[in-house]
């Protein structure tokens, strides 16, 4: 395991497989080697090594929650849901709850997913993407004033949280309350983050902060 954390990832497999080759049912190791193909993308590989260590060790919670991570990654969003279950039957965290609220939400059941996110974040209301993910459902829903309250718990507790911080510069933007939408789109570090705050100064008729942002934005 140190080896893989400190990035020796040939060295820690060829570890895990070392110990298998001694104890075939070793239900760490197998979920170990899991943990190393889910982090280069193998997810089938993954998949097999979960599934091989929850069926040796069926209290093993954390394989039944990585494997919904990755099952959910393959879109196969039923087994991904009954797999977090599992997990949250043996042993209930707030993770493996926003975990079942993501693919819930992928899965287009929103109220599900609220309920999901309420239970993370019942547990630890300090849980940032919790708060940010629950404003997203209420924001799909309409209810843009429970989604503004949602983006600022997630603000309050993290105010770097790139998602919160995206989420409120788009609701200033559509507002057209684009001098407010500015500071938020920046501390985003989205993808089109300049982008966005270059065009609310566009708007905002501040063309020389447009022209300078414009200049570094090309130099860079």
């Amino acid at each position: 395991v140190v080896l893989g954390q400190l990035g020796f990832d040939a060295e820690a497999q060829q570890c895990y497989h070392k110990a298998l080759s001694l104890k075939p049912n070793l239900a760490p190791a197998w979920f170990n080697l899991g943990v190393a193909a889910q982090a280069h993308g193998r997810w089938q590989e993954a998949v097999e090594s979960y599934r091989k260590a929850f069926a040796l060790e069926p209290g093993f919670y954390e394989a039944y929650g990585n494997l919904g991570v990755v099952l959910q990654k393959q879109g196969h969003l039923e087994e991904a849901i009954a797999s977090y279950h599992k997990a949250l039957a043996i042993h209930p965290h707030p993770l493996g709850y926003f975990n079942l609220g993501t693919a819930l939400r992928d899965e287009g059941k929103h109220e599900a997913a609220s309920q999901s996110y309420l239970k993370a974040l019942e547990m630890n209301p300090n849980y940032a993407d919790a708060h940010n993910n629950l404003g997203e459902i209420f924001r799909d829903q309409g209810n843009m004033d429970d989604a503004i309250l949602c983006y600022q718990n997630a603000l309050e507790i993290n105010p770097d949280h790139p998602n919160a911080n995206y989420n409120m510069g788009e609701y200033h933007s559509l507002a057209k309350e684009y001098a407010e939408a500015i500071p938020y789109f920046e501390r985003s570090h989205f993808e089109d983050f300049q982008e966005r705050a270059m065009e609310c100064l566009y708007k905002i008729e501040r063309y020389d902060e447009f022209r300078k942002k414009l200049k570094d934005m090309v130099a860079s």
